[in-house]
């Protein structure tokens, strides 16, 4: 039998798992870029929501760039490729234990969405889907209306025909969740078997029917955004090694900040809501609405600029380097990210897009709408560095909290205590914290030795006995 074929036995696969450990100092938490924030819309709000609410920035940017997504929803699209690409996004914000303030930014997004479909109340539009975190409300929502059947008269004279239902069709718009744990919840529960299918088929934007028992659902034309926040332990309280894989977590752009910056502001630190910014934000949110339609009505052509195209195609290679550099240590690593690489790189294409439609309101009228609209190198640099950063973002959560082995969970575990204790503990009191047997922990302690991810130091006290530590080393 050749070497190839050996099976590898535990205590190899602990030490392969600790030397990915030790390469994610090349997976710092990436801090945001503020090249991201457009001086149009995004940026004067971005410095009136700060006002009220001690949020991260971040969340907040995040919370517009989804409202600004749900209100233009599928009347703007451009072709790449062979694919014809919607600007919906599943975005969430993920928090650490101490940081505040999560549902807040769930919240702005509802608030400032029912303020825009109050001012287009009376053309009926609605840009809020339904929240309960059911997949038959969600399919009632987006679904085409079907044929009813109709009997009319008695006996011989009983005529039996067919009549289109009435019903309101939704089919672009944004499901909000300021508890997304408890959406992962309903989407694990059997009534609600066949939801996770339903939102990975309309991610795409492609047109999706389910047949029942006596009739046909059909949704045409999908655009559905998804919005939620949570806290980073519910969320991985709730996935699994298998949803890494599986498609669903590989659409969601990630927004992490670990802890707070900075003191807590109390209630009344923060402003009050200013009506004037208030009015002016749902008016642009309309305005912004009006230039989608615009678009739809007039078959507005959107491609990209020749400095578009080279800055789209230099993150696309740049990534692909990064991904081939990566996997001359850890192939299966690489692997695993290619998968999200591939996501997030069509996603350059749904943020440029609401940076155009966001940045061209207020500059084309009906009167002089051009047939072409070009995103330019500017806004696909934005897009580019927004998707880079959820690109680095999940690429840390990977390596460093999307881990669901026994031996994955326990060396976190040991991580996270000496970290909290400065990166340095004692080796006794450091397993009795964990509450483990000490075979389990030896197990962990040796192979972070090997591996360097930690480092045994002796202290020798006056009596000539030694006291041993267990040091975190840079990782």
């Amino acid at each position: 039998m050749s070497d190839a074929n050996v099976s590898i036995g535990p205590h190899e696969m602990r030490l392969q798992e600790a030397r990915r450990r030790q390469a994610a100092h090349t997976n710092e938490l990436p801090r945001f870029p503020e090249v991201a924030v457009s001086d149009i819309f995004f940026a004067p709000v971005l410095d009136y929501l700060q006002s009220m609410t001690d949020a991260p920035r971040e969340f907040l940017f995040v919370s517009m760039f989804m409202t600004s997504a749900a209100v233009i929803g599928n009347r703007v699209s451009m072709q790449v490729g062979s694919q014809r690409v919607k600007p919906n996004l599943y975005g969430l914000c993920l928090a650490g234990s101490t940081v505040g303030r999560k549902t807040t930014v769930v919240s702005f997004c509802t608030r400032y969405l029912r303020r825009a479909e109050e001012l287009l109340q009376e053309e009926q539009i609605k840009f809020r889907m339904p929240d309960s975190g059911s997949h038959e409300g969600l399919m009632e929502s987006m679904r085409e209306p079907r044929l009813i059947p109709k009997t009319e008269g008695q006996g011989a004279k009983r005529i039996r025909s067919e009549e289109m239902e009435q019903k309101e069709v939704m089919n672009s718009g944004i499901a909000c969740y300021s508890e997304f744990a408890s959406f992962l919840d309903n989407l694990r529960k059997d009534y609600n078997k066949g939801m996770e299918s339903f939102i990975l088929d309309v991610y795409d934007g492609n047109s999706h029917t389910r047949q029942l028992k006596n009739e046909q659902s059909r949704i045409v034309n999908p655009c559905l955004s998804i919005f939620g926040a949570s806290t980073l332990t519910q969320f991985l309280q709730r996935i699994t090694e298998k949803d890494k894989h599986s498609g669903f977590l590989q659409r969601i752009c990630y927004c992490f900040v670990a802890e707070h910056r900075g003191k807590m502001k109390s209630l009344i630190e923060n402003s009050t809501p200013d009506e004037g910014m208030e009015a002016l934000i749902a008016g642009n949110l309309e305005k912004i609405f009006r230039t989608a339609c615009l678009i739809e009505q007039q078959s507005i052509e959107i491609k990209l600029s020749v400095e578009a195209r080279e800055i789209y195609q230099h993150s696309f290679e740049g990534e692909h380097e990064e991904l081939a550099e990566i996997a001359k240590s850890d192939a299966e690593f690489s692997g695993v990210l290619m998968g999200y690489q591939g996501r997030l790189d069509m996603m350059k294409f749904k943020a440029a897009m609401i940076y155009l439609v966001v940045e061209e309101t207020n500059r084309i009228a009906e009167s002089n709408a051009p047939p072409v609209l070009l995103i330019t190198g500017e806004m696909m640099k934005r897009a580019v560095a927004l998707i880079r950063y959820f690109w680095k973002t999940i690429s840390y959560l990977l390596m460093n909290h999307f881990k669901f082995t026994p031996y994955e969970q326990r060396m976190k575990r040991v991580i996270d205590i000496l970290t909290k204790q400065g990166g340095v503990m004692n080796r006794r009191k450091l397993l009795h914290r964990t509450g483990w047997k000490a075979k389990e922990f030896e197990e962990v302690i040796s192979t972070g030795i090997e591996t360097d991810v930690f480092a045994l130091q002796e202290e020798r006290q006056g009596s000539g006995q030694s006291t041993k530590f267990i040091q975190l080393l840079e990782h």
